[in-house]
């Protein structure tokens, strides 16, 4: 492991006007009993996790997690009364019409998880898939699945507030291009509403705001970052384009302002938003001679953000892709704290998500990839401290996470694929703390 520090280095925010297209309706087919899966991981018993989740994780005691209360002779427990931390709880595959992954993950306070994502069959159909699992045991609720046949259509993002579950991605019909594209459940799987925005355009990340408008993030004509604010009925209230830029994710605060990561050529760039819509700052922050951006962004408990992503020289092979963690000020972008690590030698360090769950940890995922051989991906998942030092790893074999959540208890779930690359299975597993 090595680290660097930095600070931003310019501020810019240029735009092209408000671009929007807002139109309701929905051509998508929806029920909440089709798109069925099936479990194939059962929870873990013995060593590995306990055999039957409380929902609390208070088994055990646990230095790590500062946990102090008395074993109670649960299976999971080691001898010595300790939790075996960061064991499967559970884990599963989803069934579905050829290969499948999960891009998006969230879990309730009342103990759902929703997970969303694409299956593809054979190339030729792309669908977006969206799945409902009890947190405990990783048990089916409801299901869905959307996309017209021969089209592409499928899911990067996810948010939840409340009751509602918002599912975002691109809908593109046969020999059209794609669009925009979100749907609004709620938490029973009843579709509430759906939209449908800018052509030649997809969504890579939606956050709700506290009024229940969702404001998205994606991309627009290849290489434009776009963001719009769209009304619970579906109409763009607000929309801006950042030519040259990349938004790959964005998280929303309690006042309603929004914080987007993504990149600017060689970059990595961070902009925040008021709840109108109004850029009230730009950053960039550069490595020399090598290229880096930000995947994915969370706020921590004390307000300030926390980001993952690449950096690597250019002009090199993946092998040379490292992991790059910052800490950033919510109130002007500065950079507080960051740090480059190398998870695995010679491999392709990928970064995928990163989530503050609601007791304060940070924890961040992603996959090893030793040059695309089939089967051969590692996941990997690690909390994050203050100076963004990695506290602790785990590596699940024969898996690529995509996406992450962490409920209020402190468990963590997965979700990504498994599987030779020729046939991946959509996958989401549930971590001890």
């Amino acid at each position: 492991m090595s680290s660097s520090s930095g600070e931003a280095v310019s501020e810019s925010g240029s735009s092209t006007g408000a671009e929007s297209r807002g139109a309701t309706g929905d051509d998508a087919t929806s029920s909440a009993d089709t798109g069925g899966t099936s479990t194939t991981g059962a929870a873990s018993t013995g060593d590995d996790g306990p055999a039957e989740s409380t929902g609390a994780g208070n088994v055990c005691g646990d230095a790590i997690v500062g946990r102090d209360e008395q074993c109670d002779g649960q299976d999971g427990c080691a001898a010595n009364c300790t939790w075996m931390p960061h064991a499967t709880v559970w884990e599963r595959e989803f069934e579905t019409d050829g290969s499948g992954q999960v891009g998006g993950v969230v879990v309730s306070p009342e103990g759902g998880v929703y997970a969303a994502g694409i299956t593809d069959n054979g190339g030729r159909t792309y669908r977006l898939p969206v799945w409902a699992v009890d947190a405990a045991d990783g048990a089916d609720q409801w299901s869905d699945e959307v996309g017209p046949e021969d089209g592409r259509t499928w899911a990067s993002g996810l948010a939840l507030q409340g009751q509602q579950l918002v599912v975002a991605g691109s809908y593109q019909a046969t020999s059209m291009p794609g669009h925009e594209y979100f749907r609004v459940y709620g938490l029973d799987g009843s579709l509430q509403s759906s939209y449908t925005g800018t052509s030649n355009a997809f969504l890579l990340s939606v956050a709700i705001l506290p009024n229940g408008e969702v404001f998205t993030a994606g991309q627009v004509d290849g290489s434009h970052a776009r963001f719009s604010r769209v009304s619970a009925s579906t109409t763009v209230e607000w929309s801006q384009i950042y030519p040259s830029h990349t938004a790959l994710d964005i998280v929303s605060d309690g006042a309603g302002n929004v914080y987007a990561a993504g990149g600017a050529g060689a970059d990595a760039w961070l902009v925040r938003f008021d709840a109108q819509g109004q850029e009230q700052w730009s950053r960039t922050w550069s490595v020399e001679d090598r290229r880096t951006w930000i995947a994915a962004i969370a706020l921590d408990d004390e307000g300030n953000l926390r980001t993952t992503g690449p950096v690597f020289e250019l002009g090199a092979d993946t092998s040379s892709w490292d992991v790059v963690m910052h800490r950033f000020a919510a109130d002007d972008g500065a950079v507080l704290a960051v740090a480059e690590h190398d998870l695995a030698d010679g491999l392709f360090d990928t970064v995928q998500d990163i989530v503050v769950g609601p007791s304060g940890r940070t924890v961040a995922c992603g996959w090893l990839d030793p040059g695309g051989k089939p089967g051969a991906a590692n996941a990997w998942v690690a909390e994050v401290d203050d100076d963004c030092g990695i506290i602790w790893s785990e590596r699940p074999d024969g898996r690529a996470c995509h996406a992450l959540a962490m409920d209020e208890d402190d468990f963590i779930y997965l979700g990504g694929w498994t599987g030779p690359l020729d046939d991946i299975s959509a996958w989401l597993a549930k971590l001890a703390p």
